[in-house]
C-alpha cells in the first residue's frame, strides 16, 4: 500500500517523413506502513525521475529507423536499501509496416 503523486508531459513533432516524441515524468512515492529503520517512525518515500526521446524517420514507404535513449533516476530516503538506482537505455532499429 502506498500513495504516488505524478505529473508527466509528453511533446511530439511530426512531418511526413519525421516523428521525435519526447516525454518526462515525475513521480512520489510514499508508503505509510513501511517504517523507515534509519530514522525510527518516518515514513519511506520515493522520488522516480523518467526521461525519454524518440526519434524515428521514414526510409521508404512501409520502412522507417528509429533511436531512443530513456534515463531513469529513483531516490528514497533509505538509499539503497529501498531501491536507489540511475540508467540509461539507448535503442535503435528498423520499423517495418506492412
Amino acid at each position: 500500500n502506498y500513495y504516488q503523486y505524478q505529473v508527466v508531459e509528453d511533446l511530439r513533432w511530426q512531418t511526413a517523413d519525421w516523428e521525435i516524441k519526447g516525454s518526462g515524468q515525475l513521480s512520489y512515492e510514499d508508503y505509510p506502513v513501511q517504517i523507515n529503520e534509519i530514522y525510527g517512525s518516518e515514513t519511506l518515500y520515493r522520488t522516480l525521475m523518467d526521461l525519454s526521446l524518440e526519434v524515428e524517420h521514414r526510409l521508404f514507404k512501409g520502412l522507417k529507423g528509429f533511436g531512443k535513449v530513456e534515463y531513469q533516476r529513483a531516490i528514497s530516503n533509505e538509499g539503497l536499501k529501498a531501491g536507489d538506482y540511475k540508467g540509461t537505455i539507448v535503442s535503435g532499429g528498423i520499423r517495418w509496416e506492412f
